[in-house]
């Protein structure tokens, strides 16, 4: 997870901050929203991606679900007076062959220029194989705070953010669980997208 951060923090520091904190226009004072502040304003649809390569055995077998593949695709409308957004996400993610998740809801997202936070909540379904159950059931619920940067003179934007989500698993083949599964995860997130 260190290791995680850091690379984000480096990431950051070359590609975001020199345009955030770009000079302003009335002095040598820095300006967040001047310089790319417009790229958080109106109608956005953003792609998201992160995955990992997981070459795994046991013995001389290889496992299926040595990787894992996340993307999510984000609608959202933003209002720079307000400084407030909010829109409807929906998430895919495979882990190797054996592993299906879908996750669909709402975010908002208060923002300041470049800088964001994304509060996400929805209803998460698992589908599996080669498992004693095939399908598990929940909530989802994520915060994500990044940089959003302008590419291409603001027709497209890249985002840079650290996604942390928790899963939480109530339901089994359409049965209550027992005792509920919890999964938290901390992860960097790259995105690009469209401004409308």
């Amino acid at each position: 997870m260190n290791r995680s951060l850091a690379i984000l923090a480096c990431v950051l520091a070359i590609f975001v901050a020199p345009q955030a904190f770009s000079q302003g226009q009335g002095g040598g004072a820095a300006s967040v929203t001047s310089s790319s502040g417009s790229v958080s304003n109106g109608f956005l649809v953003g792609g998201h991606l992160f995955f990992y390569a997981d070459q795994s055995k046991l013995g001389d077998d290889d496992l299926k679900d040595g990787g894992a593949t996340l993307m999510r695709f984000d609608m959202q409308y933003n209002r720079l007076d307000y400084y407030l957004g909010g829109g409807f996400f929906y998430q895919m993610d495979s882990y190797g062959e054996d592993q299906k998740d879908t996750v669909m809801g709402a975010l908002i997202e208060p923002n300041l220029g470049s800088f964001y936070v994304k509060v996400m909540y929805g209803f998460i379904e698992q589908n599996f194989a080669g498992r004693s159950f095939t399908k598990r059931a929940g909530t989802f619920f994520a915060i994500e705070p990044g940089l959003r940067a302008n590419l291409l003179a603001g027709v497209f934007f890249y985002e840079i953010a650290l996604h942390r989500r928790t899963q939480t698993i109530t339901q089994e083949d359409g049965r209550d669980m027992e005792a509920q599964f919890v999964k938290t995860e901390l992860m960097p997130m790259l995105g690009m997208g469209v401004s409308l």
